[in-house]
């Protein structure tokens, strides 16, 4: 498949190939360790943005879900045309037949996340307004609870009619569905269940509850979300009262408890202020974590 790239996944994909540091392609050898691994996961880290674009990274703080699109795009556009080609030596093989090719068959997107996010992000738990949902946001918070649930990663089919195992992932918000054409034989067939499949591979995802270092203003506590490759990195950091630094989204939830009454605006009208606040539960999706403070040992 070749991908037709919007001019923002152009500009990504210009980043990608062309930054250096150390007189090295910075992210050509990203790639290629994460091919090599097999992982799902890219790092960007923003003071590189910063440097090779201002307006580019500027422009990521208020619109980062069309970054994160747009940087996918290029990566996987990078991947499909210039790894295995004499540009770059040969040094990763991903064509058809080759033991990269399956897993890359096998992703519908990379886990794209950026680090080193600047200081404007960075806001109390207890400033967090409906303003910086779907905002990059940099938030410190001590560790009270930790709990691993899972998600399924992807699901190995079998297509009777062709006689091959392929894989599919969710969509990029996390939903499956019950129809699924094979891509060899492009037979399209309904799995009603799970013990219909092959295989279905599942991820640990970490939900952190953090809350800031000062109550006097009350408890208010904040989940932090956790995915792939980032949990083992996580691990040694998420301990009992832990002080930790956590960039990432800030994501609404669905439906369910509201924690967060956040001011949406403010009218004057003939001198009295009145004050329209909406509810939200929101929660982090982690980009990146530092351990600020280790706990004291008692």
């Amino acid at each position: 498949m070749m991908y037709t790239l919007s001019p923002l996944a152009q500009q990504y994909k210009n980043f990608f190939m062309n930054f250096q540091a150390g007189g090295n392609l910075k992210h050509m050898e990203r790639i290629r360790e994460m091919l090599i691994k097999k992982e799902i996961s890219f790092y960007i880290d923003f003071d590189d943005l910063l440097n090779y674009d201002r307006k580019l990274a500027q422009s990521l703080l208020e619109k980062p879900d069309k970054h994160l699109e747009a940087a996918n795009d290029a990566l996987k556009s990078i991947i499909e045309v210039h790894f295995g080609s004499p540009i770059f030596g040969n040094i990763i093989d991903v064509r058809i037949g080759s033991p990269f090719s399956g897993y890359l068959k096998s992703i519908r997107d990379f886990r794209i996340r950026f680090r080193g996010f600047p200081k404007e992000t960075r806001v109390d738990i207890y400033n967090i307004r409906a303003r910086h949902i779907n905002k990059p946001i940099t938030v410190e918070g001590i560790v009270m609870k930790s709990i691993v649930k899972y998600e399924i990663l992807e699901i190995i089919y079998y297509c009777e009619k062709c006689d091959k195992e392929f894989r599919d992932q969710p969509d990029k918000d996390g939903r499956w569905f019950e129809s699924v054409t094979c891509p060899y034989c492009m037979k399209r067939r309904y799995y009603n269940n799970i013990a219909e499949m092959v295989d279905v591979i599942f991820s640990d995802v970490l939900h952190v509850f953090i809350e800031p270092e000062n109550l006097s203003e009350g408890s208010r506590s904040l989940e932090v979300l956790i995915k792939d490759n980032l949990v083992d990195i996580a691990k040694d950091i998420i301990q009992l009262n832990n002080k930790i630094i956590v960039s990432g989204i800030l994501r609404p939830k669905g439906e369910g408890r509201k924690d967060y009454a956040m001011l949406e605006k403010v009218k004057v009208e003939d001198g009295t202020i009145t004050r329209f606040f909406k509810s939200y539960d929101v929660y982090i999706e982690a980009h990146d974590i530092e351990l600020k403070e280790k706990a004291a040992n008692f």
